[in-house]
């Protein structure tokens, strides 16, 4: 569960990295000001602050459907972490 120490706070990308490659599922606070980078929409479950329980209840309630997200959002995580290094290598 990630939240935000301010309304205007930038996703904190560097605190979500170590659940992710560990394929765990990530339930982050979202505000209308939250800078939400490209990559992470499709790794992270999103749900502004009054409905966080409730996401974090759906995710409890459903442990198969939880793990095939959890594996998904790995899956998805590991393409973009990889690209830089991929296409540096490709290059050099």
């Amino acid at each position: 569960l990630n939240l935000h120490a301010h309304d205007e706070s930038l996703l904190e990308t560097g605190r979500l990295l170590y659940p992710l490659a560990n394929r765990m599922v990530v339930v982050s606070e979202r505000t209308a000001l939250t800078e939400v980078p490209t990559c992470m929409e499709a790794c992270v479950l999103f749900a502004p602050e009054a409905e966080l329980v409730r996401r974090c209840r759906d995710v409890l309630a459903d442990a198969g459907r939880a793990q095939a997200w959890a594996e998904a959002a790995f899956d998805r995580f590991s393409l973009v972490t990889s690209a830089p290094g991929l296409r540096a290598a490709l290059e050099g």
